[in-house]
């Protein structure tokens, strides 16, 4: 038979090309319908749609275990077994082996299910499905292999809470969030829970964290104040305000300790300030104080709380109290400095932006503020050597500023709040 000609090979590349997108739109269509099927237990249907999702895509491993699940609700687990193991050979995943493993077991063929979701467990100890499936498979499960498989998760989770332990504790909070979803799964314990649920946090997956707060809150008709703590910031993060404020108010009365009352006081303060009521965050910070007068963190929000509402004096009092404990703090040397500013003290600002760039050279804000305040003194010669200098230190620092953001760990949520670990070898240990 006669090669086809290169122009005829080009059209039909063409065809296809044009054609792709169609396929991919049919593809997905068959797909959400499948779902939606699956959802309203349609399961013949559902069947329907996922082999029609296969015939374009036949390694498509969602529509395989979709298609066996189908099978399996619709009376038909051997079809469902036959299936899997059809492709078992094809496609190397363990999503399949999982789904081979739940229909063997509808069939009573307990013990090879155990096997095979043992086999998962041993080559991915962190694979959830295999977990939870060999989990809710023990009752099933003969005496000897019932044990062995409890000792063997156990194991697991015992690991896994130990890894993520390590992993929360040098910051890497995604990798830790990925193997907390074991302990918090199989202990089932409302410390395990809360701990998952703020390297959710830590992690930015702060509507993954709200909704595993809010589980927690659902199934416990009272939580501990810790939890109420961290769900505050949770419910906050996704902009739940209101709700964040509640859930802090029920830590505070619940709390026993005064100095982790003034950290929740100080919390509170965050949140009050997220939603633009700097009098109540005053306050808040102000009971912070006073209940733990040696708060840094809770000073520090208080004193730029003082700025925010224009008590001057309170906030320049506050910042040189401060800084007879911390002398290099170029932070509050600059914060103090705009406070002089405001208060139209020119020659007291100049001089605490000139030692903020003494402390830290490096920190662009004091020389921005300090550039300012010479053009509004009409000192514009001293201005212009500030941009300068300014500029030597931004072209300095942008080939380091990639790095410096990959390397801090500390999310910035921690300069301004404590978080509650159930755990405390949880808290993290990176300072900055």
């Amino acid at each position: 038979m006669n090669k086809p000609s290169r122009l005829l090979t080009l059209v039909m590349a063409g065809i296809l090309l044009i054609a792709s997108p169609a396929l991919a739109q049919t593809m997905t269509n068959h797909l959400e319908a499948a779902q939606n099927y699956m959802r309203s237990k349609q399961w013949d249907y559902a069947s329907y749609e996922w082999r029609a999702v296969l015939e374009q895509y036949p390694k498509n491993v969602e529509a395989h275990v979709g298609l066996a699940d189908s099978l399996t609700r619709s009376g038909y687990p051997l079809d469902a077994i036959m299936h899997l193991k059809s492709v078992r050979g094809t496609i190397k995943d363990p999503a399949i082996d999982i789904a081979l493993a739940q229909s063997l077991s509808q069939v009573g063929r307990h013990k090879l299910a155990g096997d095979i979701l043992t086999q998962i467990l041993r080559k991915d100890p962190v694979n959830l499905k295999a977990f939870m499936a060999l989990n809710e498979l023990l009752p099933k499960l003969g005496p000897a292999q019932k044990a062995s498989s409890e000792k063997f998760l156990q194991k697991i989770a015992d690991f896994s809470r130990k890894k993520a332990i390590s992993y929360a504790q040098d910051g890497r909070y995604n990798a830790a969030a990925k193997l907390y979803e074991i302990p918090a799964y199989f202990f089932n314990q409302e410390t395990d829970t809360n701990d998952y649920g703020l390297v959710l946090l830590l992690a930015g997956k702060n509507n993954d964290a709200a909704e595993k707060f809010a589980d927690l809150q659902r199934k416990k008709q009272e939580s501990s104040w810790v939890t109420y703590a961290n769900a505050a910031l949770a419910s906050v993060s996704v902009g739940k305000a209101s709700q964040a404020i509640a859930e802090m108010e029920k830590a505070i009365a619940a709390c026993p300790s005064s100095v982790e009352k003034a950290k929740l006081y100080n919390n509170l303060g965050f949140i009050y300030e997220t939603v633009r009521r700097p009098t109540k965050a005053q306050y808040a910070y102000e009971r912070a104080v006073e209940l733990n007068p040696g708060y840094r963190k809770a000073q520090l929000n208080l004193a730029y709380a003082y700025l925010k509402n224009e008590e001057l004096e309170k906030a320049i009092n506050l910042y040189r109290m401060i800084l007879t404990h911390e002398p290099q703090n170029a932070q509050v040397w600059n914060l103090l400095g705009f406070a002089y500013e405001m208060d139209m003290r020119n020659s007291k600002a100049e001089e605490a932006y000139r030692k903020a760039i003494l402390y830290d050279p490096k920190m662009t804000k004091p020389y921005t503020n300090l550039a300012a305040l010479y053009k509004k003194m009409d000192k514009l010669e001293k201005a212009n050597e500030v941009y300068k200098s300014l500029a030597n230190v931004e072209f300095a620092s942008m080939e380091q500023e990639a790095k410096a953001t990959q390397a801090r760990k500390k999310p910035r949520l921690l300069d301004y709040v404590e978080i509650f670990f159930s755990n405390a070898t949880l808290q993290p240990k990176v300072a900055g």
